[in-house]
């Protein structure tokens, strides 16, 4: 019997504080205007007085209206007497209900560990205002129907879903993260490769055509113009100055005797003093496939 007791007790004190929690939040919601028109804008006050401990929030335009369709929202400073607080905001709303009359109320709300406390107004009432009186008949042609018309436009407020924006950018800024840390690397590695590929094809391509009008029609131009391709393709490839180093200091840093032995032949020709060049291109086609070759095989041991 005493077991009950308590319990019942227990119930009563939980339920008993409850009222006590909503006691510190006093909420007070009104329609401004006594009537609306289908479709026209009024104005609902909202105010709360709640211990200045206490952090309160007020609802934004997700926040589900009912028959009522939010339209804007004006919220005025917080003000602090004696350690009560005072918020306060003033929700311009419309409806297209044909209700005689519609009710509202709106909460405050306060956000907790683990939920949130929800304090609501009391419930306000306004009257809908008939502009046809007249009661129709059950069958009446379109033409005749006693209709109202206004084609006054009517500026609607443009309504931007910050929640929802935030939440895709910061779950595309995620995704971006999860991305790079866990395929960056693979990433890179395919680009870095495709890249060695592409440009290893355009200086193919390039050369064999120089090499081709030296056959046909030998000149110091052309030949030029075929060293000059050759050395900027090896200097980005082996990380040599070959385009700034004479052969002569390029054998200081080059140990291939036979590359510096085809150089000096091919700078023979450049000036002038040889037009049989075909040995030598051959060699520095095959010099730069061998460097290409060896530059892949180092780039997927790297992986």
């Amino acid at each position: 019997m005493k077991t009950t007791l308590k319990i019942i007790l227990l119930i009563i004190l939980f339920f008993n504080l409850g009222n006590v929690l909503a006691q510190d939040v006093k909420v007070h919601g009104v329609f401004i205007q006594d009537s609306l028109i289908v479709g026209d804008q009024v104005n609902f006050y909202l105010s709360a007085k709640y211990p200045k401990s206490k952090v309160i929030f007020f609802p934004d335009s997700t926040w589900q209206l009912g028959k009522f369709e939010f339209v804007k929202k004006q919220y005025f400073p917080t003000q602090t007497i004696n350690g009560i607080s005072t918020d306060s905001a003033i929700y311009t709303i419309t409806s297209f209900e044909i209700d005689s009359i519609q009710t509202l109320r709106l909460p405050v709300y306060q956000i907790n560990t683990f939920d949130s406390t929800f304090f609501y107004s009391e419930t306000d009432s306004i009257f809908l205002t008939e502009l046809v009186n007249t009661p129709l008949p059950d069958t009446l042609q379109a033409q005749n129907l006693p209709l109202k018309t206004n084609t006054t436009y009517q500026p609607v407020s443009w309504l931007l879903n910050y929640p929802f924006i935030t939440f895709i950018v910061c779950l595309l800024i995620l995704t971006a993260v999860f991305m790079w840390v866990f395929f960056g690397k693979k990433i890179t590695n395919r680009y870095t490769l495709k890249r060695l590929n592409r440009l290893h094809e355009e200086f193919v391509k390039q050369f064999i055509q120089l090499e081709n009008e030296l056959k046909l029609n030998f000149s110091s131009a052309t030949a030029e113009l075929l060293i000059t391709h050759w050395k900027k393709y090896l200097e980005n490839l082996d990380k040599k100055p070959y385009t700034r180093l004479t052969v002569k200091e390029l054998s200081l840093i080059q140990s291939n005797e036979t590359l510096i032995q085809h150089l000096r032949s091919f700078d023979a020709a450049v000036y002038g003093h040889r037009t049989e060049v075909q040995e030598d291109t051959h060699y520095l086609k095959e010099y730069a496939e061998l460097t290409f070759q060896e530059k892949l095989k180092a780039f997927k041991n790297e992986k």
